[in-house]
């Protein structure tokens, strides 16, 4: 009898390590949603600002993409996904373990910690 290999994700499920190991570095670029680019008004290169972009509500009308508690009601996963609307990051898709881990952070509420 073989045994099933099964894996587990074993990074946290905090804003902490998603926005520094996989915000930042797949959509903060120079081409994308940095200080200095900009792109749709969304700027995600800093671990505060990207929160406030993606749960907060900002004045500029943008977002929230995040609903706290709620992934399948959040844009930010419809985004990661490619779900009916244009795919982010365009270039590289997130890996699917990666959106899970997202989804996991927002499904216990999206906490800034």
């Amino acid at each position: 009898m073989i045994a099933a290999c099964t894996t587990t994700d074993e990074r946290p499920a905090t804003w902490s390590f998603i926005s520094t190991a996989i915000i930042e570095p797949a959509c903060g670029t120079a081409g994308c949603h940095s200080q200095w680019s900009q792109v749709s008004g969304v700027v995600l290169d800093s671990r505060e600002v990207a929160y406030e972009t993606l749960v907060m509500a900002p004045p500029d009308g943008y977002g929230p993409f995040v609903l706290p508690g709620m992934p399948d009601h959040s844009q930010l996963i419809f985004l990661l996904r490619g779900d009916e609307i244009r795919l982010m990051p365009p270039d590289a898709p997130l890996p699917a373990a990666d959106i899970e881990l997202i989804e996991a952070w927002i499904a216990a509420g999206a906490k800034d910690d």
